[in-house]
Parts: C-alpha cells; structure tokens; sequence
C-alpha cells in the first residue's frame, strides 16, 4: 500500500491493530493503521499525509481515558507514546514533550526536589493527555504549575499558549474545541523540601492503592464530580456498587469506576455507564458528565487521551 510506504519514512506504521492492546480499559476494535512518529517534525509529515488521502486520525498517548467501539474503524490513531518525550530541566523550570508519562514526570520532578506534581503519582496516561484535560486529583491539577504549552495546529503550525490562553477549568481546556495537538508543555514547580515532598506523594499513592481498583483495567474515574458532590459516593449510595453487564462491573472498591473484570467490550462499559446516568438522574435528578472519551461519541477531533 502506497500509504504505508509513504508514512514508513517518519515512522513505524503497523495495519490493522486491535485498540485493546493500547487503552487502559483493554477493548475496542482494530484500526487501519497504528502509527508511531519518529519526532515531532515526522508527526507533521504524518499528519499531512493523511490528510492528503483522506485519512481520518486521532492523536493518541497510553489510551488511558478513551473508549474506542468494537468494530473495526476506518481510522488511523497516531501513537505519541514513547515518542515526542523530551524532558529538559532548568531549576524550576522544566520542558517535556507531550508522549512523556505524567507518572514518570511526577515521581522523576518530586525525587529532585521540585514541588507541584505530588498529586500526579497514580495517574495513567501521557503530559499531553494531563494538559487535555487538565488532569488532577488531591486538590492539585496540571494547570497549577503550567506556564505555555506548544500545540501544531490543523494547517501543520507550531502555536504556543500560555496559561491564561488554554482556558483550564474543571477537566476542561481549549485543546478540547480547537482542532489542536498538544506537543510540548513548560512547567515550573518550586524548589521544596524532598523529604516532605515524598511524604505527599506517598500518601497520595497509598490513598489510591487503598480506594481504588488500580488492580483492574480501567478509564480511572469515570464521571465528574457534581458541584459540592462526589460522584463516587452518590453512585455508592444509590446501590450501584458491582452492578455489571457482561464483562464491565462498577468497581466494588470505588463506585466511580467501572472496570473490565471478564473480557469486558465497550459495548459493555458503555451500557454500564448509561445505566449508572440513568440511575443517578432518576434517584437524585442529577445529571452526571463522563470523563471518559468515547471515540464516535465526540467530535472525532485529533486529539489527546
């Protein structure tokens, strides 16, 4: 296929890959092509090849917040994971490319010192994915310690942003609306004293080893919390804890998962997140927001997850 060939000289490109074997809730069906640039310039060269044969793709990093369905898609993902993961460090400051992991960085940035990612130690997925969606946990998010973040835009252009301009609220940003691929990020944490810093991370990390089924393959939390709310606990306490269909069950441990406990499908995940909406909004007339992105059920933009 000419496709290949031409996509083979900025990168590793395998056809027909199954999405389970790339998302932290193990299903989803296979793509037309599973591609890995080789750096930043190449994943410009990629995208414009794709475009130039109506390709349709999406910019992924370890799938750890993204359902792709269970049939076969007309699509190619682009894999930023173990590419694009440059880290440069000045002090405070610090430059990362967007396929590094947010675990890595977090446990990497704390044990030297810098002060600002404590809260970042248990969450899966890439720097970029954490900038999408403004990633956080333990009264910490991404966009605390964020100073400009690098994006290429639809026509292959290298925009920068900076805080004010990425528009960060509650697992929001502008990236989610603008077409836009996170590349890179700036950051700068505060120099803090390392044994305290290790002491909040740890207990960051026992908190959720302790809570939540980290044990199973899953989106992390699944719906946003309602104001003054927790969305976990009003799942719990609408009895919904283990509800299950087929292989997808809410978690028993943390109500606001649902995890793949027995070859789950997306059919099935889906189901049991509908069920659980359901429930919640004819109990407490509370409509809860998924986190979770479903590929076909957003606007198929290139982006992050």
């Amino acid at each position: 296929m000419h496709v290949i060939e031409e996509l083979s000289n900025y990168a590793t490109v395998v056809a027909n890959e199954p999405m389970r074997f790339h998302t932290s809730m193990r299903v989803g069906g296979h793509v037309k092509f599973f591609i890995t640039p080789n750096d930043i310039d190449s994943l410009i060269e990629v995208i414009q090849i794709l475009k130039n044969n109506h390709q349709k793709y999406l910019v992924l990093g370890r799938g750890s917040n993204i359902i792709f369905p269970d049939h076969d898609m007309d699509l190619a993902i682009i894999s930023i994971n173990h590419t694009i993961d440059h880290l440069e460090i000045d002090g405070s400051n610090v430059r990362v490319g967007a396929g590094y992991s947010f675990q890595k960085l977090s446990k990497k940035l704390s044990k030297i010192g810098l002060s600002g990612l404590e809260f970042g130690g248990g969450i899966p997925g890439t720097v970029g994915g954490a900038v999408f969606m403004n990633a956080g946990a333990h009264s910490g998010e991404i966009k605390d310690i964020i100073t400009q973040v690098k994006t290429i835009d639809k026509h292959g252009i290298i925009k920068e942003y900076n805080k004010e301009e990425c528009q960060f609220a509650y697992r929001h940003s502008i990236f989610q609306e603008n077409q836009e691929i996170i590349i890179e990020a700036k950051l700068f944490l505060p120099q803090h004293d390392k044994a305290e810093i290790f002491k909040r991370m740890s207990g960051n990390l026992e908190y959720r080893k302790e809570l939540q089924p980290l044990e199973l393959p899953s989106c992390g939390s699944v719906f946003k919390n309602p104001n003054h709310m927790h969305a976990g606990a009003l799942i719990d306490e609408a009895g919904l804890k283990g509800f299950r269909i087929g292989g997808a069950e809410v978690s028993k441990k943390h109500a606001n998962f649902i995890v793949n406990v027995d070859d789950a499908t997306a059919t099935d995940v889906l189901a049991v997140r509908d069920h659980v909406i359901k429930v919640i909004k004819e109990k407490y007339n509370i409509d809860l927001v998924s986190e979770m992105r479903v590929f076909e059920e957003v606007d198929e933009k290139p982006t992050i997850g």
